[in-house]
């Protein structure tokens, strides 16, 4: 993996979204054509968003994306969260390994245009999106939701795996899923 230019605490879903569209622009430069998108939490609404802008893409994978991050933090935490985050002008995020990463509030604003339902069915990628039904980060309802309005796309809920789509601390099954699903270049309904 490369190294993303500036400051974690200063991305947001638009430059994310910016990344994987110059990062795409970069390789149909180049001569490439099928190209395919994965992307897990917040970096599966990244992928959603930059499907909207390249309907050309051959084949989108998400592993628990994030389709409303406004209402789990809202639900989660509550607005009292929200306001000490603007007044602090970031907040911290503890990720599933343990690291502490510094978000600035710049990314709560970003997130309100990048509630993905009123977009679902704009977006005509085949796609696959699995979840694991013990999620406690991102709500399964996000998913089954975007999935309901997207025209190309399908849901499985993978029994007793959590947000890193882990069964018993293994995420085998679930990557296996999504490793099948690229390479087997079937349309989500096969």
């Amino acid at each position: 993996c490369g190294e993303s230019e500036g400051l974690f605490e200063d991305q947001t879903f638009t430059r994310t979204v910016h990344d994987v569209d110059a990062a795409i622009t970069f390789l149909v430069a180049r001569g490439y054509e099928n190209i395919s998108l994965y992307g897990a939490s917040a970096g599966g609404c990244t992928a959603l968003a930059t499907a909207l802008k390249h309907p050309e893409i051959f084949r989108l994978g998400c592993k628990s994306p994030t389709s409303d991050y406004p209402a789990i933090k809202i639900a989660r935490w509550g607005q009292e969260y929200v306001d000490d985050w603007k007044k602090n002008g970031f907040a911290i995020h503890y990720h599933s390994d343990g690291r502490e990463l510094k978000i600035g509030y710049g990314w709560w604003e970003d997130a309100q245009n990048y509630i993905m339902y009123g977009k679902a069915h704009l977006i005509i990628v085949p796609t696959l999106i699995v979840h694991g039904s013990k999620d406690i980060q991102v709500p399964l309802e996000q998913s089954e939701r975007m999935v309901a309005g997207m025209p190309n796309a399908k849901l499985i809920v993978l029994q007793g795996a959590d947000h890193d789509g882990q069964i018993n601390g293994d995420r085998s099954r679930c990557m296996k899923i999504i490793g099948d699903w690229f390479e087997s270049g079937a349309s989500p309904s096969q």
